[in-house]
């Protein structure tokens, strides 16, 4: 319904029915390997294979599954009308960064797989972030957010969006990417970390093989940090705003649009 055409996975020897419901889609292509996700460079030299396979004269989307793509008007008109106003202006690449959501008590709740009420139940941000200059496309590193919870550096600028065909790779998951005409509109990917039964998602990435030291590394960082806050406590604090809209974050300077955008017909 948002204007994407056909959905690949990579699943890395899942045995958890993933890929017997993604079998019963109709628009889905299913690529399967058993090959280490950390020797892979966490999964990316795949997701650069599909881009280079399937991605020549098409736009590439890559998010990750606690990921939700928001951008100026995005509630109205879908990615065609964004992608195509990429198009007239020669752009190749949207970017932007995780907006973390949480829940005021930062809980810790299993849900089962049918589950959809995000936005309910983790309505918060803190609207504080902060950009630097970074070295590598899009040249923008950004921090902020309810990190400060575990004095985390870990990038959250993000770049969703490429245009295929142009040789343009995905470094770092989406963090960097190599060199690319930028989108002068920008996103935010509504980051759903903390749902759900994090905590115990979060050990198992702390341990797992799959992962690169540094990941696992960040995860134990989550848990350590996760000790320290008291049962009940609430994160709620002068900078925390609940969600409510693209034009809400274009308000608050978190994303960015144009004239040129705001014009179009969005009916």
């Amino acid at each position: 319904s948002l204007g994407v055409d056909r959905f690949f996975f990579v699943d890395n020897d899942s045995n958890d029915g993933t890929t017997e419901y993604l079998q019963e889609q109709c628009d889905v292509h299913i690529y399967w390997t058993d090959q280490s996700y950390a020797r892979a460079r966490s999964g990316i030299q795949w997701v650069n294979h599909l881009v280079e396979e399937h991605g020549v004269d098409n736009w590439c989307l890559y998010v990750d599954v606690d990921e939700a793509l928001v951008f100026p008007h995005s509630e109205k008109c879908g990615l065609r009308k964004l992608l195509k106003y990429m198009d007239d202006k020669g752009q190749e690449a949207l970017y932007g960064f995780m907006l973390n959501m949480y829940a005021p008590d930062l809980a810790s709740v299993p849900r089962g797989d049918q589950y959809m009420d995000f936005l309910m139940d983790y309505p918060l941000f803190d609207s504080q972030y902060f950009q630097t200059k970074d070295t590598y496309c899009p040249y923008v590193f950004t921090s902020g957010g309810i990190q400060h919870l575990y004095d985390s550096i870990a990038p959250q600028t993000k770049t969703p969006i490429i245009k295929g065909g142009r040789g343009i790779k995905f470094l770092r998951s989406s963090h960097e990417i190599s060199p690319a005409s930028l989108s002068d509109v920008t996103c935010v990917l509504l980051h759903f970390k903390f749902a759900g039964d994090f905590k115990q998602c979060f050990a198992q990435e702390a341990s797992v093989e799959g992962r690169l030291p540094y990941c696992k590394r960040r995860h134990m960082d989550y848990l350590i940090a996760l000790e320290n806050f008291s049962s009940g406590e609430s994160l709620g604090s002068d900078v925390s705003v609940a969600y409510q809209s693209s034009q809400q974050l274009v308000e608050l300077e978190l994303i960015k649009t144009t004239d040129d955008f705001d014009a179009m017909n969005f009916e």
